[in-house]
């Protein structure tokens, strides 16, 4: 079995990426979400292993532990287009740490560049090193396209000529 693509997601922005990888045939996981998300509720309906931290609060010591061990057994690593808080720069730096471990990271970017940094600038700092070490991508299309490449063949029928998943 290959290993897991991990989704950094958070606030809405990964509900879609978890359901069509899930609908594809990859092993996910996903973390550090609050509990109440809509990205945690889309991850437990779809049965994706996930690091939860209570509701409204920061990612403590502990789950950010979790979550670099859950990183370590990914094959890739995408981070979803998430608002940047102080409450989640820790996997901002999870992304990073990943990057730096050099497995494969994809910046979802849909969006360009939005202000969606509510830290003074931290954020966007840490998104910067995030993005030296991976690699951005514009569109779904292009990230389905970039994990088919990594992991391959009939284990995982991702993407069409369109770049959608295919129906099963």
């Amino acid at each position: 079995m290959a290993p897991p693509v991990h989704i950094i997601a958070g606030g809405g922005s990964g509900g879609e990426l978890l359901r069509d990888l899930v609908e594809a045939g990859y092993t996910v996981t996903t973390g550090v979400l609050n509990v109440g998300d809509s990205d945690w509720e889309a991850a437990r309906a779809l049965a994706v292993p996930v690091i939860a931290e209570a509701p409204f609060s920061g990612i403590s010591e502990e789950r950010h532990k979790e979550h670099l061990a859950m990183l370590g057994q990914a094959g890739a690593v995408v981070l979803a287009e998430i608002p940047l808080g102080h409450g989640n720069l820790l996997n901002v730096e999870a992304a990073l740490a990943a990057a730096e471990a050099r497995k494969p990271v994809f910046i979802l970017e849909e969006k360009g560049e939005v202000e969606r940094d509510f830290t003074g600038g931290e954020g966007t700092r840490l998104l910067n090193a995030v993005k030296a070490e991976g690699v951005v991508i514009r569109e779904k299309a292009g990230l389905y396209r970039a994990l088919k490449e990594i992991f391959g063949g009939p284990l995982n029928k991702l993407a069409d000529e369109t770049g959608a998943p295919e129906d099963k």
